[in-house]
């Protein structure tokens, strides 16, 4: 990612559409996975959550792994008006 070479971390904040279209990529080998990382599982992208994906390069090009999928522990101290009765 020429576009952001000076940076070591990029947040993209979107919605679970292109969440899932990106661990599908992932899943099918369309997205090349690094070396030794698992292809993620694919499932329901809750509301709000967190996927990281780490970019790496490598001599044959870049490459991506899963740091975390569907992490959704930030909200654990929220409470909805249905959650409060």
């Amino acid at each position: 990612m020429p576009r952001f070479a000076s940076h070591s971390t990029v947040a993209v904040m979107t919605h679970g559409g292109p969440v899932g279209v990106v661990l599908r990529m992932l899943a099918d080998g369309t997205l090349p996975v690094a070396p030794g990382a698992e292809p993620p599982r694919i499932a329901q992208v809750p509301n709000c959550a967190v996927l990281e994906l780490v970019w790496q390069t490598t001599p044959s090009g870049a490459t991506w792994a899963v740091a975390c999928v569907n992490d959704v522990s930030h909200l654990s101290e929220l409470a909805t008006e249905s959650d409060s009765g």
